[in-house]
């Protein structure tokens, strides 16, 4: 009984380590993003872009990225599953 419940924990674990090794190899995803939130904690640095479509995506960035985005700014976000990739502002701004 004690194995059959260890081969589940098992499988589990190798079914949620497919779909995120799948979703990070998945092509560049240029989309149009607003910087919903920019979150500087010691030397990680997350921001959450939020799509048209209403999706939030948590990615974490650079510093030298983050000095240069505000919550607000819109563009084009460019990521690979879990990593950023590149924002490029609006030329007009924030929308």
């Amino acid at each position: 009984m004690l194995s059959l419940i260890i081969l589940g924990i098992i499988i589990a674990i190798v079914v949620v380590a497919i779909k995120g090794t799948k979703a990070n190899l998945s092509k560049d995803a240029p989309v149009h993003a607003r910087i919903a939130i920019v979150k500087r904690t010691g030397f990680i640095k997350r921001i959450t872009f939020q799509l048209d479509d209403g999706t939030r995506i948590a990615l974490q960035v650079s510093d030298a990225q983050a000095s240069m985005m505000m919550e607000g700014d819109t563009g084009v976000l460019t990521y690979h599953g879990d990593f950023f990739k590149a924002f490029v502002p609006d030329i007009h701004g924030k929308a």
